[in-house]
């Protein structure tokens, strides 16, 4: 955990190793282990930035899914993280305060004290997100509100 994914597939220390090796850094892996998804089942990573601006719901889960024209890894897959994956990836990383504040320190952007959408329905007009202030999970409206969004590949 800790290390960066280069565009070639292979772990890096930094972004700037990753660069320096002629493959730019996208992602730092965050928790090794069961992911909760069958064909994916080694590892979580989250992209070093967020998306451009907060979206909806729905626009957050294709922006993910729009990631995968330039997948890195063979077998993994560019997807919005479940409540599950969040939650797993906030306790491998020792809290929600280090996951956010981590990725400076690989070269990417730490993630903002905000709220950051889940790939998880509670209803059909309700979905989850992450408060990054607090790291409380809670609810939504799906269409009506907008959240941050950072990419998450499953490996």
């Amino acid at each position: 955990m800790g290390q960066v994914i280069g565009d070639d597939g292979k772990n890096y220390a930094t972004a700037a190793a990753a660069t320096s090796a002629g493959h730019p850094a996208v992602a730092k892996i965050v928790y090794v282990g069961t992911t909760g998804h069958a064909t994916y089942s080694h590892g979580l990573a989250l992209a070093l930035t967020d998306e451009a601006n907060t979206m909806n719901w729905e626009s957050a889960i294709d922006a993910c899914s729009a990631k995968n024209t330039s997948n890195p890894v063979t077998g993994a897959t560019w997807l919005l993280a479940s409540k599950d994956q969040w939650e797993k990836m906030i306790n491998a990383a020792g809290g929600y305060a280090t996951l956010r504040d981590g990725f400076s320190s690989v070269g990417g952007t730490n993630m903002q004290q905000t709220r950051y959408w889940t790939s998880t329905e509670s209803t059909a007009s309700l979905a989850y997100y992450v408060i990054f202030t607090n790291g409380d999970i809670t609810t939504s409206y799906k269409t009506m509100n907008t959240r941050s969004v950072r990419a998450c590949l499953a490996f």
